[in-house]
């Protein structure tokens, strides 16, 4: 039986895309002075190979389900990263039902009321068309839309962009999901993640 760690030196280890700040800033669609009083935007490159401090133990906000490339990509950094990943935030802001609450339609304005007034940091994994108006994104629209009315909450948030670009779909599919179970996806994935230094594919930012 194969390890991990010999396996990752038997596949094409150069997975993970290098981003374009400038061009993500433009798939964002997020506006320019949001990101400006940020207390930081970076793309998911910089994001995982220099790590902010700050960043660790942070809140997790983004995407969790229908982003390309590796897929619950968002939850396989959150783990990596140690950050606290938006169900046990909600969990933690409105108790083990909070399940039951997530139709209020003012839940969004008080889950980040009650994770900016917190002393962590936010780590947001910006997708692209952040504001775009389906139901699949309306938690993150809401999210997004909340800092741009209100930019003094700002000042303890991350942007992180490209994450949902960081991979290839069809290299996650050869290299990463192929004919492996999800236990083994998962560690393949945080392999990948942890050592981001290892695994840059070569060519020109996207």
């Amino acid at each position: 039986m194969i390890l991990f760690s010999e396996y990752l030196h038997k596949i094409n280890e150069e997975i993970l895309r290098q981003i374009s700040f400038i061009n993500a800033v433009a798939r964002a669609g997020v506006p320019q002075n949001v990101l400006n009083q940020s207390h930081k935007a970076m793309t998911i490159n910089d994001f995982l190979e220099n790590t902010p401090p700050e960043a660790h133990g942070a809140y997790a906000l983004g995407i969790s389900s229908g982003g390309s490339g590796m897929k619950g990509i968002y939850f396989n950094i959150a783990q990596s990263l140690n950050l606290t990943q938006w169900p046990s935030a909600y969990a933690k802001a409105f108790g083990k039902n909070w399940a039951q609450k997530i139709n209020d339609p003012q839940i969004t304005d008080k889950f980040l009321d009650y994770i900016t007034n917190d002393s962590k940091y936010i780590v947001f994994f910006l997708p692209n068309n952040a504001l775009a108006s389906t139901a699949e994104r309306r938690y993150t629209r809401e999210e997004v839309e909340y800092f741009v009315r209100n930019p003094e909450k700002l000042k303890k948030v991350i942007f992180v962009l490209g994450t949902y670009d960081l991979v290839d779909p069809e290299d996650y599919d050869k290299l990463i999901a192929a004919n492996r179970n999800k236990q083994q996806r998962q560690k393949l994935s945080a392999d990948v993640l942890k050592n981001p230094q290892l695994h840059r594919k070569p060519g020109e930012p996207v």
